[in-house]
């Protein structure tokens, strides 16, 4: 668990709100109306839903039906396992989604066509409520606007706009680096890293889908340090890398892999034939998610977190996206107009913390 907040309330929690403030109403209306002159009592209602996106690779050859809710389990710290309260599909949750567009070494390859791979996606793997970023990472790294906007709305018409100014940001920045060689280059960690601050407070289940070589060339950050930057701010990573035989880089992309994997997403290769798959593929994967929902324990101290998600009998690669869940408000707690919560719901933490890396 980190610091930043990122609660979604899903339609039931929603629901099953109002009828407790529905009936806590009804107990109380005699007294509003005997007593018109004094001061209503305000309720206050606050929310400890925790999501953690999950993402489920069957085994070749496996069944990918729905698993059932009750096989998953959860582990803080190394605690005890303990049932999620719900588990449900993503589906149509409004996704913000980041395209870095990284063209150097083999991943050159693939910015032919991208415009309509991407654009492709509209409108049934991207839908209007989701919101899409582009970057190109040259000698800068620079974001494509289209009609002054960061995030454009995933229809074809933009999203094809929003490829096609990031597409010439990285020629103008391959021409510039041919004249003049780049005196402080920015490369893909660092990259990765504003990506995910400036994804850090938006709306939606937050993606970054990352094509590139997955070779880093001198970042300031390291990769592990963004992979503990993104989990904190529940941003998962997916990766697409150009087809390739070479053992050099396979062995490169170990890090990448780890970096996507660490964070709920995965890494997929592509050539210009099958990029529009592969970029389909990519968010299939990320509505196909899992959502596993369950209480915050109050009692947790602020900081880093271990979350283990299983399902029971299954073979399954099982991927978590990191969360993060504001600390409890002292306030909130003794305050006499706050509905309690029932303790014995809320999951038990493990003493097993984080070591640092």
């Amino acid at each position: 668990m980190a610091r930043r907040a990122d609660f979604q309330v899903p339609l039931v929690l929603r629901i099953r709100l109002l009828r407790r403030m529905l009936c806590v109403l009804a107990v109380f209306s005699p007294v509003l109306l005997t007593g018109q002159d004094s001061t209503p009592p305000t309720f206050h209602v606050y929310v400890n839903l925790v999501q953690i996106p999950v993402l489920v690779i069957a085994p070749p050859g496996a069944s990918t039906a729905p698993i059932a809710e009750s096989r998953f389990a959860i582990s803080l710290d190394s605690g005890p396992k303990f049932r999620p309260t719900h588990v449900r599909l993503e589906g149509e949750d409004p996704i913000t989604l980041s395209v870095l567009l990284d063209g150097s070494g083999s991943a050159r390859n693939l910015m032919s066509g991208i415009d309509e791979a991407i654009a492709a996606l509209a409108p049934l793997s991207l839908r209007p409520v989701d919101h899409v970023s582009f970057y190109a990472l040259g000698c800068t790294l620079n974001v494509a606007r289209v009609a002054s906007l960061e995030e454009l709305a995933a229809d074809s018409t933009g999203l094809k706009l929003g490829v096609d100014a990031a597409i010439r940001s990285w020629a103008k920045s391959r021409r510039a680096e041919t004249s003049s060689p780049c005196q402080q280059k920015v490369h893909l960690w660092d990259a990765l890293a504003y990506v995910t601050k400036q994804m850090s407070d938006r709306p939606g289940r937050r993606v970054i889908l990352v094509i590139s070589d997955g070779h880093d060339k001198g970042s300031v950050n390291t990769w592990n340090n963004l992979r503990r930057f993104a989990a904190a701010s529940a941003v998962s990573i997916f990766g697409i890398t150009e087809d390739s035989t070479d053992l050099q880089r396979m062995e490169a992309e170990d890090v990448f892999r780890a970096l996507c994997e660490q964070t709920g997403g995965i890494v997929l290769s592509a050539n210009r034939r099958t990029l529009p798959d592969r970029l389909k593929e990519a968010m299939d994967m990320v509505r196909g998610r899992y959502i596993v929902e369950f209480p915050r324990q109050d009692r947790a101290k602020a900081g880093a977190h271990s979350i283990l998600v299983t399902i029971d009998n299954s073979d399954a690669l099982i991927l978590s996206s990191g969360i993060s869940v504001p600390m409890p408000d002292p306030h909130v707690l003794t305050d006499p107009m706050t509905v309690p919560k029932n303790p014995g719901v809320a999951p038990e933490v493990g003493d097993r913390r984080i070591l640092p890396q």
